[in-house]
């Protein structure tokens, strides 16, 4: 079901700030999800050196916008958006150094496969020019009660 009008990001993910790195979820179907976010000088991760964030953080824009996909569905559930973990990433390719300072990016996430609580995803970010400057699978798993069990009992 595609939405027009989406809670705010802060609703949709498992952390609080300045870990919450996007800006807000523009479109959501079924499979699909597109967020946005902005660079400022104030960016989490933000080089000041290279005036932007850097280009692995992407991974993590991506598997954040997968995140919200997954509160999304629990919300219209009536659930709490679940804890899930970035299992890891394949080919993932960014075209330039950074994300620039000033500069607005969708990110893009398809599913591509699920299987009960794991998934796959293939992820693009693009810039205000709708360029794709970034591109990987992003492979995740949503954590059961018993594994989060697990992971607490052993710290």
């Amino acid at each position: 079901m595609i939405q027009t009008i989406y809670p705010e990001i802060e609703t949709l993910l498992p952390h609080s700030h300045p870990m919450i790195l996007l800006d807000r979820i523009i479109l959501q179907d079924d499979t699909l999800i597109i967020s946005e976010l902005k660079i400022t000088s104030k960016s989490f991760l933000f080089d000041a050196d290279l005036d932007g964030v850097p280009a692995q953080v992407g991974i993590e824009y991506m598997a954040q916008t997968i995140a919200a996909l997954g509160g999304l569905e629990a919300i219209s559930i009536g659930d709490k958006p679940p804890i899930g973990f970035l299992l890891g990433s394949r080919r993932y390719k960014h075209e330039g150094g950074c994300f620039i300072n000033g500069h607005c990016y969708q990110v893009r996430a398809g599913e591509l496969m699920r299987d009960d609580n794991m998934a796959v995803y293939q992820c693009q970010i693009f810039d205000e020019n709708q360029c794709i400057i970034a591109s990987g699978q992003v492979n995740t798993v949503v954590a059961s009660d018993s594994m989060l069990k697990a992971i607490t009992d052993n710290n």
